[in-house]
């Protein structure tokens, strides 16, 4: 079978591997399509100093499981989920397993490829989407993830720095728990996106290199600032996100640095003290919230077609990257179509 590998920085092969056998409780799947991710392009770029497989936001069906698995049949379409809990370590046992200290054992990510195995605990089995929508139930549990580590709440003013595709939908997600008013902070390169946050519900977007986001919106809000703010930009978005925020204000954030170097900033922490400020880390391993993404998709709040728009072959994978990296042609999210 066919298996993409990468290496930093951004260098690809198309391999023929050996295909993959189930074992206990586990599952071969046809990948059918697998969603083009920031954490990609961080692999692509610095992250892999050796060649390896890749590819996480994963829509497949199912090829044949292995012994102890029957709640499964041959063709039902599924989601993968990146980490799952282990359910074995001392958070997990105490009813904590967002807390698991073994996530990283059930790390998959190999979907580009014409087959991977995964575990049945990994898996959600797709209800009422065909597989270009479900490979946005991974980015989309993100931004439920983030929105739900904010406590958006009904009548809050919040912001969304970094309209990437999370971003987008988190803008979403935050309009549907109740926010009042929702402005977006992107760059020059973001502006195309525009149209497409105030679709999902953005009241004002703004350019960071253009205008002082941090002046127009104290002037939005009389002076006061934002309830919460949702951070899917680098690490160096965050002081001035903190800069957006009232008192008692929450912060989240997800994402990463290129690099080490790039992901220390400055942080005024007496101004943080004196402000009340919370600054919250969002990561959705290991309990992403799949079904909650997938009854979203199913019900039509996000539209796919124009949240994807691009696709590309297995073998011009090495094009998906340098497209969604440099983010030429438009493009919002990019997909490689395996099948």
């Amino acid at each position: 079978m066919r298996a993409a590998y990468v290496r930093s920085p951004f260098e690809f092969e198309i391999r023929d591997v050996e295909a993959p056998e189930p074992g206990f409780e586990e599952v071969l799947l046809d990948v059918a399509m697998v969603g083009i991710c920031g954490t990609d392009v961080h692999l692509a770029a610095e992250w892999a100093a050796e060649w390896r497989r890749f590819g996480h936001e994963t829509a497949a069906h199912v090829a044949a499981v292995g012994p102890g698995v029957t709640d499964l049949a041959t063709g039902d379409l599924v989601a993968v989920r990146t980490t799952t809990m282990c359910g074995r370590c001392r958070f997990c046992m105490d009813g904590r397993p967002r807390g698991c200290l073994n996530w990283r054992e059930s790390r998959l990510s190999v979907a580009l490829a014409d087959r991977m195995v995964a575990p049945r605990r990994s898996l959600w089995r797709v209800e009422d989407l065909d597989s270009v929508a479900t490979t946005l139930i991974e980015p989309l549990s993100v931004a439920l993830s983030v929105v739900d580590t904010a406590e958006i709440a009904l009548d809050h003013d919040v912001a969304v720095v970094g309209p990437g595709p999370i971003g987008i939908m988190a803008i979403k997600v935050a309009k549907l728990r109740g926010a009042r008013r929702v402005f977006v902070v992107g760059t020059v390169a973001d502006t195309g996106r525009f149209g497409l946050c105030e679709e999902m519900g953005a009241d004002l977007c703004l350019v960071a290199e253009t205008e002082d986001p941090v002046q127009r919106i104290r002037a939005e809000t009389g002076g006061v600032g934002l309830d919460r703010v949702v951070v899917t930009a680098p690490p160096v978005a965050i002081p001035s996100a903190l800069a957006l925020g009232r008192y008692g204000a929450i912060v989240t954030f997800v994402g990463f640095a290129a690099n080490d170097e790039a992901g220390v900033v400055p942080i005024d922490m007496n101004a943080f003290h004196n402000a009340k400020l919370q600054l919250r880390a969002s990561y959705a391993a290991p309990l992403a919230p799949f079904a909650q993404a997938n009854r979203l998709l199913a019900a039509g709040h996000i539209p796919v077609d124009k949240l994807i728009t691009h696709r590309f072959p297995l073998d011009e994978v090495a094009t998906a990257l340098r497209v969604v990296a440099n983010h030429e042609d438009g493009v919002v999210k990019a997909v490689v179509a395996i099948r």
